[in-house]
């Protein structure tokens, strides 16, 4: 592979964020870092209502179960929520 493939289009892009000048990351990575920051804070929402769930609705004898039910990835058959 050659190294001209792999060198930034502007030099100068680094030295201008560190100097406060400019942006270290192109719209495409800002683009990747807003997503991934997404995905997390939907798992986290998800994660939050499915405890909601197991928290109001199972009764407290039932809750290890559901939890079991609802978390663990080692069921035999696929939970589904609706």
């Amino acid at each position: 592979m050659l190294a001209d493939a792999n060198q930034q289009p502007h030099p100068t892009l680094i030295v201008d964020a560190l100097l406060g000048q400019g942006e270290a990351l192109d719209c495409y990575n800002m683009r990747e870092q807003d997503a991934a920051a997404l995905k997390s804070e939907l798992d986290n929402q998800i994660t939050q209502m499915k405890m909601d769930i197991i928290n109001t609705v199972v009764p407290p004898e039932n809750k290890p179960d559901a939890f079991e039910k609802v978390f663990c990835k080692c069921c035999e058959e696929p939970v589904t929520t609706p």
